[in-house]
């Protein structure tokens, strides 16, 4: 009943192998603000008996029909106290489905500890016809534990339990003897206010945004994730690749700070604490599946080698990889790693591999590292292209073998702030760091959309004949006959009942109708397990292509206007005002809508333009149409534009380049923009 003070010491030190600080500081700068040292996340006290268990482990072992499992429970009790005790342990398993139903209990003898002294109790069982766990069926097995000394209950311990089999066979990774392809990102934690000391209300919502973009593996990059993010993996359904905090040594982003650490004894100590912590928490979360012992490491050394033969000696049924080893000196052997690890491939290699699995678990990323005007503020487009950048990739990775999957760079955007300035090195996510969803979330979700279907007109089949279509399932361990599929048309809508394997093709079956040539078939896919329903996919499938034609040149000349700041050019249904001042288009509208709001301008990317100069500008009533003309520079580079306007509101644009940088061959985009209203 007396009041006690608690003392809270660390020894941290900040980058000891991470390079945390200059990760989480802008650009890499040296000019650090953001340090990565002390406590970052929750830390809890609490109090346990003097007879305590100090360490709760299980491993499950499934027979080779994936039907039946031996289940082995490892425990340590400790005893603080100053006198021998008995005891005894209670183990209860759950069942999974939400009821209190007991599907097994043992009850062990009565046995002694002196004090200070550790007994290791083991026991052994088999579970017969268990729900199995994957990240489709996440089905989770409650374990209680039940500590008596000297014949009190001083105890009561509980952990989720997930039977599961992780294999490498024939250049392919197997969970519950199925082959599984990973589609995946990387994860950051970050908040935007608080850096690296994320909120735990974001440990749910990250698992909860990933499953609804189809995501089914994360890699926790560059450190461990916190353990309620891995209880939610657990609970929805994500795969993990629990990375160290081993960064970059030798490498020369870490500008050589951390030359040599990987086979120099002194910090072999912070090498092996790593891994320890991490197995000793972590690993009896059935969604970890891959340990990795750090990122872009350069060469491999016997700290390296340490760290590995102790992972593979406490933990033999995981797989163990590190972040880009494939071209780093020592790695690429195969008695080093299980899978083979490559960052940021081109979109049309070549991803079929032999021998080891083959991971990108970088690739991909959102563009965000690039100046100038090739991003998403000039040209949204861009971040339409990055939805076909990623199908394209995963359309490849998907079939092939020897791949396993990839992980986008990243999937948060890592901007926060500091006492100085917005740190964090990008907006590379694919939603923002308030978890909001941006248009790369919708890209991400479709291209990783387990449900594959070819987004063009599917034909009229005729009347009363069934409508047939190609379909695709990219599940690992999902029937359709699972799925929730409505189809509709023209309003009304059906649910259909279809049975398709994974890893399959076949076709959906549509009822005969009176198909018309301009119907358009919704389709609407919906998982459900437990609680969570969510929708995989949508498609809207015209049956016939709809054509779209562009009015060509036609109308009466428009009207021509001039003041001294301006050139107005009229016609029926739109309206042109180009400032004379600046040489460029102040508003151009079609039947009262604003459309352009500025341009010509130049794009000569990756070269930066120096402010347009105007040198001239004219306006000339030919025929059918009316010329503007205009001339100016960029610096020294000098370009006429020659603006035709018609009738009927289009415009013609040619342009002359004078003088233009070297190495044109070198340029990634050449042409012509205009500035979009805000309202398009």
């Amino acid at each position: 009943g007396e009041p006690a003070w608690i003392t809270v010491g660390i020894t941290d030190l900040a980058d000891d192998l991470s390079f945390a600080s200059g990760y989480a500081s802008r650009y890499y700068t040296d000019d650090f603000d953001h340090f990565i040292g002390g406590i970052l996340r929750d830390v809890t006290l609490f109090a346990v008996p003097e007879v305590c268990v100090a360490s709760l482990h299980y491993v499950t072992d499934l027979d080779n029909q994936y039907k039946n499992t031996d289940f082995e429970i490892k425990l340590e009790l400790v005893n603080n106290g100053n006198e021998d005790k008995e005891y005894f342990l209670r183990y209860s398993l759950l069942d999974p489905l939400g009821s209190d139903k007991t599907v097994w209990r043992h009850e062990t003898s009565t046995g002694k500890i002196k004090p200070s002294e550790k007994n290791i109790e083991t026991h052994e069982t088999k579970i017969k016809n268990p729900l199995l766990w994957d990240a489709e069926h996440p089905n989770l097995y409650t374990l209680k534990v039940d500590l008596t000394v000297d014949g009190k209950l001083v105890e009561v311990l509980s952990r989720k339990v997930g039977f599961r089999e992780i294999e490498l066979k024939d250049g392919r990774v197997l969970v519950n003897g199925k082959e599984v392809k990973l589609r995946g990102g990387c994860r950051h934690s970050v908040h935007p206010l608080t850096g690296r000391s994320d909120m735990p209300e974001f440990d749910e919502k990250d698992v909860l945004l990933y499953k609804e973009a189809n995501i089914n593996y994360i890699r926790t990059s560059h450190y461990p994730c916190t353990e309620r993010f891995l209880e939610m993996c657990d609970k929805y359904g994500i795969y993990v690749e629990e990375e160290m905090a081993i960064v970059w040594l030798d490498h020369h982003a870490a500008k050589g700070k951390l030359d040599d650490r990987h086979s120099d004894p002194e910090y072999l100590p912070y090498f092996i604490r790593q891994i320890s912590e991490a197995l000793e928490r972590d690993k009896s979360h059935p969604s970890v599946i891959i340990w990795s012992l750090g990122n872009e490491n350069c060469k491999w050394g016997e700290n390296f080698e340490k760290e590995r033969d102790y992972a593979r000696q406490e933990d033999p049924t995981r797989l163990l990889k590190t972040g880009h080893n494939h071209y780093s000196e020592g790695w690429n052997t195969d008695e080093h790693l299980d899978l083979d690890s490559y960052h940021y491939p081109l979109w049309n290699s070549n991803f079929n591999k032999d021998g080891k699995p083959f991971l990108f678990d970088e690739y991909v990323h959102v563009i965000c590292y690039y100046k100038s005007n090739f991003n998403a503020e000039w040209d949204p487009n861009v971040r339409n292209f990055w939805g076909e950048s990623i199908k394209k990739f995963w359309d490849g990775m998907f079939p092939a073998k020897g791949t396993l999957g990839g992980a986008i760079w990243g999937t948060v955007d890592d901007v926060f702030l500091s006492p100085n300035r917005v740190n964090g090195y990008g907006r590379w996510g694919i939603f923002d760091g308030w978890r909001r969803k941006k248009p790369e979330f919708w890209h991400a979700k479709k291209a990783y959309s387990p449900v594959r279907i070819e987004n063009k007109p599917l034909g009229n089949p005729g009347e009363e004949v069934p409508l047939r279509i190609p379909v695709e399932n990219r599940f690992d361990h999902t029937d359709f006959s699972e799925l929730e599929i409505l189809w509709s048309v023209n309003g009304r809508s059906w649910r259909l009942e279809t049975t398709l394997a994974p890893h399959e093709k076949g076709n959906l079956v549509i009822p005969a109708g009176q198909w018309k040539d301009e119907d358009v078939l919704n389709l609407k896919f919906f998982s459900n397990h437990h609680s969570l329903r969510l929708m995989i996919d949508e498609y809207s499938l015209p049956l016939m292509e709809k054509s779209v034609r562009f009015d060509g040149i036609s109308g009466p000349c428009p009207n021509l206007s001039e003041t001294d700041d301006e050139i107005m050019v009229e016609g029926e249904d739109f309206r042109v005002v180009f400032d004379r001042q600046k040489g460029c288009v102040k508003t151009g509208e079609y039947r009262g809508r604003s459309v352009i709001i500025g341009g010509p301008v130049l794009n000569l990317y990756p070269y930066e333009l120096m402010i347009f100069k105007l040198s001239e500008m004219r306006c000339s009533r030919d025929g059918d149409h009316i010329t503007v003309d205009i001339t100016g520079s960029y610096g020294v580079i000098k370009v006429a534009y020659n603006i035709r306007i018609y009738g009927n509101g289009l415009l013609e644009t040619t342009y002359r380049v004078d003088n233009p940088p070297e190495k044109a061959s070198q340029y990634n985009e050449v042409g012509v923009a205009f500035i979009l209203s805000d309202d398009i």
